[in-house]
């Protein structure tokens, strides 16, 4: 089989050939669909509070990346929504974002290369 090895998921065309010991070859091609069915996992850390700085009692906050993130097949990226007193949206840790004075909920959704996700918040 021709490809013989797949790095992605999706569906690939192959080649199959058989040879006999006489060196007859007959070949035919096919398809081969590669999937991952299980979702990457990401754990949050604790939730936690911050005391503002005045006048404008609202703050920059490093340090909240994720606790764990893995998956069976590697490749797998993070986004972040944060939503109630502060509102963002974005790729990797959401650290050095500017947070407004309240409770903000912050939510990581982490998609492996063959579209399975998980999520995990933290307030």
């Amino acid at each position: 089989m021709s490809p013989s090895t797949f790095n992605q998921c999706g569906i690939f065309p192959v080649t199959l050939s058989a040879t006999d010991w006489c060196g007859n070859t007959s070949v035919c091609f096919s398809q081969v669909q590669v999937a991952d069915p299980f979702p990457p996992t990401i754990t949050c850390p604790l939730s936690f509070s911050v005391t503002a700085d005045p006048p404008g009692c609202n703050a920059v906050i490093n340090g909240i990346q994720w606790s764990t993130l893995t998956d069976n097949c590697g490749g797998t990226s993070v986004s972040y929504e944060v939503t109630l007193a502060t509102t963002a949206t974005g790729t990797g840790d959401v650290s050095g974002l500017n947070f407004n004075e309240g409770i903000s909920m912050i939510t990581y959704t982490a998609t492996d290369n063959c579209g399975n996700t998980a999520t995990c918040s933290l307030k």
